[in-house]
């Protein structure tokens, strides 16, 4: 696991073990303006991304791209760390 993915997961566990999870899932439950992505997410996908990200505003860089924004110079990526199910 890379370093960022560890520390993403440690962030969601820690979150669990505090009780902080509550208002998380008052934050994913709002109302999501259609036009985000995550307006089409599980709510398990939603408070992932809110406790790694601090927003449910998340894209791709071409999704960014496709509503006029760019990155900045010298900007860095996030990394939303989400369990892989196999059979």
């Amino acid at each position: 696991m890379t370093p960022n993915a560890e520390k993403a997961m440690q962030e969601v566990i820690q979150k669990f073990q505090t009780g902080e999870l509550s208002e998380l899932i008052k934050i994913a439950a709002f109302e999501i303006p259609a036009s985000w992505p995550s307006s089409k997410w599980s709510m398990g996908n939603k408070m992932l991304s809110y406790v790694q990200a601090r927003t449910l505003n998340a894209r791709g860089f071409h999704a960014w791209q496709e509503v006029n924004r760019h990155v900045r110079k010298g900007s860095h990526g996030i990394y939303i760390w989400a369990p892989r199910m196999v059979k």
